[in-house]
């Protein structure tokens, strides 16, 4: 037992410098046709921090993608048969990724699966199912870990859950300006 007026000290330490809402800055470049599309983007141009002590060790490195596709179509009916192989490089401090693979689409259905090789090796086995209706889309995803997580890592489960939101027709008229662009879309 502590005698009476004994003063207990205690010392919290508090990181100097808190950053609550660090500014990232993304750029992207996207061209394409109907069945060709090539893009290029550059994420974290800002390098944020992620620090609660402010210091530039814990900054985001820039990332660089690229990417490209194509959509081969079955003859032209209700519901074609949609090919899409695609593939995207990214490059992260030195880290370097590609993946290739392709997604199927048949009505409402649509199937993929691609690779993940991190230039030293493959790395992961993606396949990925999917429903889209109306303005609704869903899809599942499962990583595969072949690499030196094989047997370890578990893989990893992705769920998206996508809402397409339509064009205001009676504005379009009236401005005859298209307030949306087209883009490609496999699912």
């Amino acid at each position: 037992m502590m005698p009476l007026g004994t003063r207990i000290l205690r010392w919290k330490l508090r990181p100097p410098c808190f950053p609550m809402l660090p500014l990232t800055l993304e750029q992207g470049w996207l061209l394409y046709s109907n069945n060709l599309y090539i893009g290029f983007s550059a994420s974290h141009l800002t390098k944020p921090t992620i620090s609660f002590y402010g210091d530039n060790a814990s900054a985001i490195p820039v990332s660089i993608s690229g990417q490209t596709g194509v959509f081969i179509q079955g003859p032209k009916k209700k519901n074609p048969l949609i090919v899409n192989p695609f593939a995207l490089y990214t490059n992260q401090a030195g880290f370097q990724q590609i993946q290739a693979g392709l997604y199927v689409k048949k009505g409402i259905i649509l199937t993929g699966l691609f690779f993940k090789h991190n230039t030293s090796n493959l790395s992961d086995v993606v396949v990925c199912a999917g429903l889209s209706k109306g303005l609704v889309k869903f899809a599942y995803s499962y990583d595969i870990a072949i690499g030196d997580l094989a047997g370890l890592s578990g893989g990893a489960h992705e769920l998206s859950l996508m809402f397409t939101f339509k064009e205001n027709n009676n504005r379009t008229k009236k401005n005859n300006q298209k307030s949306m662009l087209d883009c490609p879309s496999v699912l």
